[in-house]
């Protein structure tokens, strides 16, 4: 299953998934993995291990990245369906 959001298409085990759809909108909103960090007041580290899909994100920063962004939590759980 393929799914575009903002022209972008993310994939999951081989279809889509939510560490690139964060990637995306960290480099749409202007954010470095650093910048980022210093603003959820995590590590560059935990980005980058958001990112590939490495870590589960917490709830309460799920809800900071969706205020940050504009968009619902939702979104970002579904990647931008």
């Amino acid at each position: 299953m393929i799914v575009q959001y903002a022209n972008s298409t993310y994939l999951i085990n081989g279809e889509r998934n939510m560490g690139n759809f964060l990637k995306n909108l960290r480099k749409q909103h202007g954010y470095t993995q650093e910048g980022l960090a210093k603003e959820l007041h995590v590590t560059h580290q935990l980005i980058s291990g958001w990112e590939h899909d490495m870590y589960d994100i917490p709830n309460v920063m799920l809800i900071a990245i969706s205020k940050l962004y504009g968009i619902t939590v939702d979104e970002i759980l579904n990647a931008g369906k």
